[in-house]
């Protein structure tokens, strides 16, 4: 007699759809564990694209990722690809080819890859991963981190080459002239602003109220107050008048 395969009694209902799969020994990793709630998310729209045959070529680009999550914030997505690269989740199968219009495609390293005959073992490099704790700047090129260097033994040279350009993105901010107050813009103006003097001497007299004062000392660092006043009425009338300052 045939072993019977036997059926859970609690069945998800799929609409024929399937399953997203994340093993638990996954789930429980310190691998997994260490990362933050959006790279949590963005291997959720990665390990959607997996069909069961195209592990290594699940192919998604960073916009259809956003479209996924809601967020086309791509410099976000691209150090949370990176953090799962660095973490040995995930790598790349094959790096995008832009005038081809092909977007990158992911290899999940805890499933086999390839194709019959010539598959390949799941590489499981997320077991490698382990948390450095109080050091820093540990590769030979002084840039990589611990957790960065924990993994890249596993990682492709793709994946490296990813990894440290997700990592260089910065955000740069900047402020609008229009943004700035009334103040700011009369300091920034000045042709002395940011510049420092002698201080005068404890007992200067102050040329307007008179009398020796403390306060007047470092108030002889900022511009005198006629060309504030200048400054300040030739401001509020550019407003007033919607002329550009």
């Amino acid at each position: 007699m045939a072993n019977k395969k036997w059926k859970a009694d609690h069945r998800a209902d799929t609409r024929g759809e399937g399953l997203i799969g994340l093993p638990k020994c996954v789930y429980g990793s310190a691998a997994y564990r260490d990362l933050d709630l959006y790279a949590r998310a963005v291997l959720m729209e990665i390990l959607s694209r997996f069909n069961g045959y195209n592990n290594s070529e699940i192919g998604i680009s960073y916009r259809e990722i956003g479209e996924g999550l809601g967020n086309q914030n791509f410099a976000r997505i691209a150090q949370a690809v990176a953090d799962l690269m660095e973490h040995g989740l995930v790598d790349i199968g094959h790096e995008a080819v832009w005038k081809e219009r092909h977007s990158r495609q992911y290899r999940l390293t805890w499933i086999m890859s390839g194709k019959p005959p010539f598959t390949a073992k799941a590489t499981n490099d997320y077991l490698d991963w382990s948390k450095k704790i109080g050091v820093d700047n540990v590769s030979a090129d002084g840039n990589g981190t611990a957790d960065h260097v924990s993994a890249s033994g596993n990682m492709s040279a793709e994946a490296l080459s990813a990894v440290k350009q997700a990592k260089a993105q910065k955000p740069v901010k900047s402020v609008s002239a229009n943004l700035l107050t009334t103040s700011q813009r009369l300091y920034n103006s000045h042709p002395k602003a940011g510049k420092t003097r002698r201080k005068p001497p404890a007992n200067a007299r102050d040329p307007i109220a008179g009398g020796s004062s403390a306060w007047w000392g470092e108030a002889s660092l900022l511009p005198s107050r006629a060309h504030l006043i200048g400054m300040a009425a030739i401001v509020l009338g550019r407003e007033k008048w919607g002329v550009a300052a």
